[in-house]
């Protein structure tokens, strides 16, 4: 009888799963999957390497001064160096400096700081790439150990 009962679960959850096969547009889905490759691969001369922990550690202290309602922080990447910056207008400002191995073009970019801390919670691995393309365009985090692992953060003004 409970047999029964969990094959009846089973095959109605198969019967839910065939029907959401269904409506996939499998063309989308290409498209993106083409679209994130093509970023990863983009301007290559806009690439960083940092030790995850102390990056995480970095957009964390910071973090703790911007607003609530957005938690955004600021990443200005120079030749060997990171800033990770915030400001609000009731906490005041913070900023802190890591080593960066950045060698192109000065950059400023926002993101919000529990998505930058939620990809490098996924990280197993002590080193992380970044690979921006410009201050508007989505960035692309990838694990260095772990080369299935690829973490799309949008950025945002601030």
């Amino acid at each position: 009888m409970a047999s029964e009962r969990i094959q009846g679960h089973i095959d109605r959850l198969l019967d839910e799963v065939d029907e959401a096969m269904r409506h996939l547009n499998w063309e989308q889905v290409r498209d993106r999957a083409q679209a994130v490759l093509a970023l990863d691969r983009g301007n290559q001369d806009a690439i960083t390497f940092l030790d995850a922990a102390e990056f995480a550690r970095a957009v964390d202290r910071v973090a703790t001064i911007s607003t609530e309602k957005t938690r955004s922080v600021k990443l200005a990447l120079s030749k060997g160096r990171l800033v990770v910056s915030a400001n609000s207008p009731d906490s005041g400002s913070a900023s802190e400096e890591i080593e960066a191995s950045y060698d192109a073009d000065e950059l400023q970019i926002g993101f919000n700081s529990r998505y930058l801390l939620d990809a490098t919670g996924q990280v197993s691995g002590e080193r992380i790439r970044l690979v921006f393309a410009d201050s508007v365009s989505p960035t692309v985090m990838r694990d260095i150990n772990d080369s299935t692992a690829l973490y799309v953060l949008m950025p945002m003004r601030v």
